[in-house]
């Protein structure tokens, strides 16, 4: 974007010797703003963003991962470690020109976020699901059990649609 600035300035200058409408040059100056990340300091890079964060905690057995991806410029997703396991979608098998060639299976991505919502024993995260595919792509709120690492979200009575709602709730386990 800074190169789109120089751009900017330099037509502005041009048309303004040669007596040229400056109404593109307005649009195209609202777009670059449009386009800023504004609430990421000037030196952020997002590859090397979060570069540590790998193996860190997250609540007992679980911790990020080892793999991360940016499906677009604000939203980062990591894998998630139960204990050293990878959680991978055992009903989606990793595809061969995959980037994450060493799971058998797709990995499930979760939103990188280090705010935590916790509710007795359980753990909320949001899972994206097929964040390459932007057109078929979705997001859940998926519970886990800190102390076990296990994944509680089909075994609900009842789903949580959003952290709030899973704060708030009683969570019971169907037997």
């Amino acid at each position: 974007l800074g190169l789109g600035w120089l751009e900017a300035q330099i037509l502005g200058r041009n048309s303004v010797l040669a007596r040229k409408p400056l109404d593109w040059i307005d649009r195209f100056s609202e777009q670059l703003f449009n386009l800023e990340l504004k609430e990421l300091p000037a030196t952020y890079d997002m590859r090397r963003h979060g570069f540590f964060i790998s193996e860190s905690p997250i609540h007992g057995k679980l911790k990020w991962g080892y793999e991360s991806m940016h499906p677009h410029n604000q939203l980062k997703v990591s894998t998630i470690l139960v204990g050293d396991t990878t959680l991978v979608d055992p009903n989606q098998p990793a595809s061969p020109d995959s980037f994450f060639r060493r799971h058998q299976f797709e990995p499930r991505w979760f939103r990188y976020c280090p705010i935590l919502y916790v509710n007795g024993n359980y753990c909320a995260l949001e899972e994206w699901i097929k964040p390459r595919d932007f057109q078929n792509h979705s997001h859940r709120i998926t519970v886990f059990d800190f102390q076990t690492g296990d994944d509680v979200t089909n075994k609900l009575v009842c789903s949580p649609n959003s952290f709030s709602e899973f704060k708030k709730m009683n969570l019971v386990i169907k037997d």
